[in-house]
């Protein structure tokens, strides 16, 4: 299986490996590629921006050069990305990062690790991350940090 990180997700590879759950966790190890979107680095950018998010500064290199050891490769947005986006319904999901990660899968036939509810019934196969310990996605991270 390929996978896509959702954003999140890659942010506890890094620093709260914990919180995935064992099933999480086998996915992640024995898929056969694995990438993380930059969509996800803009996402990143506009929460720290806004005051949601603090890491240390460089993360924008750290991030992906870190997930590297785990073979994860970065994935550009590709102008067939966004023409993608266009097939998304709106009224699924409204949030232009999770739906550039759609497309992003759709385009690739990609799997998207996620533990966001919001990403299901697109048409992409949702690796469901139950998380452990934790009822909610949360943007409390420990790597990467001041």
């Amino acid at each position: 299986m390929k996978l896509l990180l959702d954003t999140h997700v890659a942010l506890w590879i890094v620093s709260e490996p914990e919180r995935l759950s064992r099933k999480a966790l086998r996915a992640f190890r024995s898929s056969e590629e694995l990438f993380l979107s930059i969509a996800s680095l803009w996402e990143l950018a506009k929460k720290i921006a806004v005051g949601k998010l603090q890491l240390a500064p460089g993360w924008a290199r750290n991030l992906p050069s870190t997930l590297v050891r785990d073979g994860v490769q970065t994935l550009p947005v590709q102008p067939d990305d966004c023409d993608a986006l266009v097939g998304l319904p709106l009224q699924k999901n409204r949030d232009p990062f999770d739906r550039m990660l759609l497309a992003q899968a759709l385009q690739r036939d990609l799997a998207l690790m996620t533990i966001d509810k919001n990403m299901k019934g697109h048409g992409v196969k949702v690796v469901w991350l139950k998380a452990r310990n934790h009822s909610q996605q949360s943007w409390r991270f420990n790597a990467l940090r001041h």
